[in-house]
């Protein structure tokens, strides 16, 4: 699974400047011991959520409220592409020619070099700066984020939880 490419993700986190981390967080899919061993990091940042294996509609839940990430490589398909693209979600998309077929003529999408962490963290910091997602997934100027990462990771709004009791 390396070639999922976890491993962009979190170089591109320790790119981004503090005020943009402090308004997002990345969440796993994975246990901690499978995010070590694909990713050979020492410890888990703060931004980081690990939530192991969610069921289908706990992803549907969070993919409806949210960006999705897709950083693989290697693909034969982006089923989670296509699920973003039917719920009519915004996408942040490895530039591969298999991904590009999948996106197809797909317009709310912006492309990054899987093997560029800078690119990713540009592209995530410009979202958060001009609130390009936050106007995306509708939440007010208040309510920041909440980005979903190819069915292992998502950029959720750390006051998500806060809002969801209220």
């Amino acid at each position: 699974m390396v070639y999922k490419n976890h491993k962009v993700i979190l170089e591109a986190l320790s790119l981004l400047p503090k005020d943009i981390k402090r308004k997002i967080q990345i969440i796993f899919t994975l246990t901690e011991s499978e995010l070590i061993n694909l990713t050979e990091i020492k410890s888990i940042p703060e931004e980081i959520v690990l939530t192991g294996r969610v069921n289908k509609q706990e992803v549907a839940e969070i993919l409806s409220r949210s960006i999705l990430i897709f950083p693989s490589y290697i693909e034969t398909f982006g089923l989670p592409i296509l699920e973003a693209k039917q719920i009519e979600r915004p996408l942040i998309v490895a530039d591969v020619p298999v991904l590009r077929e999948s996106v197809s003529d797909y317009e709310d999408v912006q492309y990054f070099n899987p093997f560029d962490s800078r690119h990713l963290a540009n592209i995530i910091s410009d979202f958060v700066k001009n609130r390009t997602i936050t106007r995306s997934v509708g939440f007010d100027e208040e309510s920041g984020i909440n980005t979903k990462l190819d069915n292992l990771l998502t950029l959720v709004k750390r006051e998500m939880s806060r809002h969801a009791k209220n």
